[in-house]
């Protein structure tokens, strides 16, 4: 024991010392309760428009922006990024998140498609 110094415990940072923290929160409250809401029997009727325009687009979309986060509001890409994060950015305060469909430009989303319309 002699010699030995002890070694403090470890303390986490608090909230404000993280950057962005409570904005990633806020982040993912949002996307909870949009998905909540875009799950239930009452969505909203411009989301399902974003959803159809989405799949419409897919095959174009694979082809410009493969592996990329897009956003679209109706008939119309409003963002697009390399994270879901900087998408979420992008359309925050611009759009109603529960109308916005945002999606990762996947390949396996084709091939989804394709086998539920067999």
């Amino acid at each position: 024991m002699s010699g030995e110094v002890p070694t403090p415990e470890p303390t986490l940072p608090s909230e404000g010392q993280v950057s962005g923290c409570s904005d990633i929160a806020s982040h993912q409250a949002q996307w909870e309760q949009m998905l909540a809401y875009a799950l239930s029997p009452n969505s909203h009727p411009k989301f399902e428009e974003s959803e159809s325009t989405f799949f419409r687009r897919l095959p174009v979309l694979l082809k410009r922006y493969p592996g990329r986060w897009v956003a679209h509001h109706g008939d119309t890409m409003v963002a697009c990024g390399k994270t879901q994060a900087a998408v979420y950015r992008q359309v925050g305060g611009k759009y109603r998140f529960d109308e916005c469909s945002i999606r990762l430009v996947d390949p396996g989303l084709l091939q989804e498609t394709a086998t539920e319309i067999d």
